[in-house]
């Protein structure tokens, strides 16, 4: 399990590593101010990093066979899949753990850090559970039929905010202060073991269906 986890975190690594030399630059940059487009904007780079390094490894696999070679050792489903699962857990921790820390040290208000701390752990809770039900997928259907329903479910998906604009408009405002107060009241002590309850069952799902449907 160890050796293919170490496979899978060679080129996410590299990226996680320059993404948090980058975001170490624009915290000195902002000279210890905290800035709320920042804070948005690292969590949406949470997510994109996780999803990224699923996508990436996954088109690798299936471009080199990966699994087919895989199944020639005395490897069982269930420990490549732990390592598959491993990766997305590893790069929210390590991000998240980074960019609390980061926003900890700026001049950023307490009520503020609660809801910057819970936004970030939302987004990375988001992210793990989004990258195991794409390995979910992958293993049903492989990488190349399963990307086409995601690309397509994204592109109908990226109409929403358009139509949410156009009809609700004049309660957007409402609905981010409804969603801000949301997330300052969750209790993370109960979420975060819930959360990985949850992707834990996603692994179990995953190892059943590539054990039905080896990919």
């Amino acid at each position: 399990m160890w050796k293919i986890f170490k496979k899978n975190m060679t080129f996410p690594g590299l990226y996680l590593f320059f993404i948090l030399v980058v975001l170490s630059a624009v915290g000195i940059f902002l000279g210890g101010k905290f800035s709320t487009p920042f804070a948005i904007i690292s969590g949406m780079v949470l997510i994109i990093f996780v999803l990224s390094a699923v996508f990436i490894n996954e088109q690798y696999e299936e471009k080199h066979k990966g699994y087919t070679f895989l199944g020639v050792f005395p490897v069982k489903n269930s420990e490549i899949l732990a390592a598959k699962f491993l990766l997305p857990l590893t790069a929210c921790l390590i991000l998240t753990g980074f960019l609390v820390g980061m926003f900890s040290l700026t001049d950023i208000q307490a009520q503020d850090l609660v809801t910057v701390r819970s936004y970030l752990m939302f987004m990375a809770s988001f992210a793990l559970l989004f990258g195991g039900v794409l390995y979910i997928g992958i293993m049903a259907l492989g990488y190349t039929k399963f990307m086409v329903i995601v690309l397509t479910f994204t592109t109908a998906l990226g109409l929403v905010p358009m139509l949410i604009l156009k009809f609700y408009r004049s309660s957007i405002g409402d609905f981010i202060a409804g969603f801000i107060t949301w997330m300052q009241g969750l209790n993370w002590l109960l979420m975060a073991p819930l959360v990985l309850l949850m992707y834990a069952g996603l692994y179990w799902l995953a190892v059943q269906v590539k054990s039905a449907r080896p990919v």
